[in-house]
């Protein structure tokens, strides 16, 4: 299987989009993709190109790479600012080391 874009391997196939992608052309779609929506959601919040924004994190990866990835779309305006929430369930050993 190739690439739709570059004819290289393709490491990923989207029965959505209709297409297989490489590693580097899927990162370029994802993150598109995810700046298109996040652009989507803070519009409907109406907030004027700045405010704080919440991200609830669990600890884990997908927490990690979400929140890389506002970030790095909204790090360019100084009027957004991220504040970083993780609950605590109160369950010994299940994410003591997540909330470090």
């Amino acid at each position: 299987m190739q690439c739709a874009t570059c004819r290289a391997p393709a490491v990923i196939r989207l029965p959505y989009a209709g297409r297989a992608l490489c590693r580097d052309h899927f990162l370029r779609f994802f993150e598109r993709r995810f700046k298109r929506e996040l652009r989507k959601q803070l519009d409907a919040l109406d907030l004027d190109g700045g405010g704080r924004i919440a991200l609830a994190l669990s600890g884990g990866k997908d927490s990690a790479v979400l929140t890389r990835l506002v970030h790095d779309a909204l790090s360019p305006n100084p009027n957004y600012r991220f504040l970083a929430i993780s609950v605590d369930e109160g369950i010994p050993g299940y994410r003591d080391q997540a909330l470090e």
